[in-house]
């Protein structure tokens, strides 16, 4: 299991199936990548370092990056990860897709206040916002 870098605490993969090291609803940053000096990356080696953070840690680095929220949710106002619907949302950067009235209608539900909002339909497989 991964382990958070920023707590210490581990946590389920967010996919067993892949070769990044990232915690479920958390982030995995290439350590190694992050930053450049002159527009010049050196990777002489090729491998990544990976730090990994878990959900919580992401929220504590949300909560004192204020721009970064703001961006964040410009990038994608649907929300960030996935979570299950039939559950109170983990945080406000969850979202869920739930069935609509007809056979090929879904509604994409995104995580505001604590609380499921709607945030589109789904028709056809086209997303159409609320």
């Amino acid at each position: 299991m991964p382990i958070c870098k920023a707590c210490g605490q581990d946590g389920p993969p967010a996919d067993k199936y892949s070769d990044t090291p990232l915690l479920a609803g958390g982030w995995a940053l290439p350590i190694n990548r992050l930053g450049y000096y002159n527009g010049f990356d050196d990777d002489l080696d090729g491998e990544l370092e990976w730090v990994e953070i878990c959900h919580d840690c992401v929220l504590r680095v949300l909560d004192v990056l204020p721009g970064l929220k703001s961006i964040l949710h410009q990038m994608s106002p649907g929300g960030l990860h996935p979570s299950d619907a039939s559950t109170p949302p983990c945080c406000d950067y969850a979202w869920s897709v739930t069935r609509g009235t007809g056979a090929d209608d879904r509604v994409q539900l995104r995580a505001e206040g604590g609380k499921w909002v709607v945030h589109g339909r789904i028709i056809h497989g086209k997303l159409e916002i609320v």
